[in-house]
């Protein structure tokens, strides 16, 4: 099944092997809208869609109900599925097929491309974890929608600078696209988040309700059913709970006794719900997917930057992107002195790409109809680490113990494209 994933990079880039470039245009997440779209008979011109083998029984539905599941990347559910079937047995009937997330397919980002109904980050500008928001002056990050500096988040919010969440896309929300075709949108977010910067950015248009806990997310989502049988509309719900155990504990939790508990407790109530709810949901298509995996990122694999003075030299700024995607940012005539300093330091442990050739070979979307301000987001280069390495700069020694766990969390994102 991975193959054909595998086998998608465009050929004048000179892609590594061990890297999925995004299938854009059939098994990526960002297909997936335009594929709930037309499951409703809506007519939506959103472009792709997921090719048809990925889905079953997409003709005659009322009603779609997508669950995400953060972090659950397709290799990590595999080597699940190999030691304990009850997922599977739990879906009889169902459908497993590995697709691709985007690039970078950080939550903030694969989220979004997937609340404007399926465009890339080139196209609604929202496009790394940490971005350069030069009309504002700062870097950003645009996950928890805070300035962004050397050391962590420096403080306060990106909306003291003026910076409105909602206004923030140029483009529809995927709400408002359905709402056009009378199809009313229900969204579950866990308490906390569900009035946050970026639920308020990527919903807009939307129904949002907050949960206290799994057992309430799964209730609602029953509820859902039950109270809008016989109805149109699309319900979307967002679970956190295996990214944020990943995060914490790695991606090798599945083998430790943390880990089983976390996915029984999920298989479970999943079973549950299936059984309890079956018969609301006739002519519903119910969709699980991720929008990222995760990849371990251990603590000797680390590079500061910190003991590479000459090679922040270069830059105009701080790097955007994360721990393993940095984007960089030049100083005028600096390209082929930090060129040479990469050759000599980083070309064993990175890959270094400029910035236009990989909008131009499709990594992040369409290069056509770009964000007014992706060039400046997405910067001059980037620089890609190899295998499980990430770049780190050294915590300040009054901070390590406040920003430590954060910072540590960031590092473990998998900004391969895998699904």
């Amino acid at each position: 099944m991975l193959d054909k994933l595998y086998h998608n990079t465009p050929s004048k880039l000179n892609w590594p092997k061990e890297f999925i470039f995004p299938y854009y245009g059939g098994r990526s997440i960002a297909d997936i809208p335009a594929s709930i779209a037309d499951s409703l008979g809506l007519g939506l011109d959103l472009g792709g869609g997921l090719e048809p083998d990925l889905l079953i029984k997409t003709k005659g539905v009322d009603r779609v109900l997508l669950l995400l599941v953060d972090g659950l990347g397709f290799l990590n559910l595999q080597q699940i599925l190999a030691k304990e079937d009850s997922f599977l047995k739990t879906i009889a009937g169902g459908k497993i097929s590995p697709i691709t997330s985007i690039f970078p397919s950080t939550t903030c980002v694969a989220t979004t491309s997937f609340w404007v109904g399926g465009q890339g980050p080139a196209q609604h500008g929202l496009v790394a974890f940490n971005a350069l928001l030069a009309d504002y002056g700062l870097m950003g990050n645009l996950l928890f929608w805070q300035p962004w500096g050397k050391y962590g988040f420096a403080g306060g919010s990106l909306e003291t600078y003026g910076l409105q969440a909602e206004s923030f896309l140029p483009v529809p929300s995927f709400a408002h696209l359905l709402a056009e075709k009378d199809i009313p949108t229900r969204v579950l977010m866990p308490q906390g988040i569900d009035r946050s910067p970026l639920s308020r950015l990527q919903m807009r248009g939307a129904e949002v309700r907050p949960y206290t806990n799994a057992t309430d997310m799964w209730w609602q989502m029953g509820q859902w059913l039950k109270t809008t049988k016989g109805q149109r509309g699309y319900g979307y719900t967002y679970y956190p709970d295996i990214d944020s155990l990943y995060h914490r504990e790695g991606v090798e939790t599945h083998v430790d006794s943390l880990w089983p508990q976390l996915w029984q407790e999920f298989t479970y109530q999943l079973t549950s719900f299936l059984e309890r709810y079956r018969q609301f949901g006739k002519k519903t298509l119910f969709i699980i997917t991720a929008d990222h995996g995760h990849i371990s990122t251990p603590l000797n694999k680390r590079i500061y930057l910190d003991d590479h003075p000459e090679f922040l030299s270069h830059l105009n700024n701080l790097p955007g992107g994360e721990a393993r995607g940095l984007i960089l940012y030049l100083r005028h005539g600096h390209e082929e002195a930090l060129k040479d300093y990469f050759e000599r330091h980083f070309s064993e442990v990175a890959y270094l790409w400029k910035s236009s050739d990989l909008l131009e070979a499709g990594l992040f979307g369409s290069s056509q109809a770009i964000h007014p301000d992706a060039l400046r987001r997405l910067g001059d280069y980037w620089l890609i680490p190899k295998e499980h390495d990430y770049f780190w700069f050294r915590p300040q020694k009054d901070k390590a113990c406040s920003l430590g766990k954060t910072r540590w969390a960031i590092a473990r994102r998998n900004d391969r494209a895998l699904d």
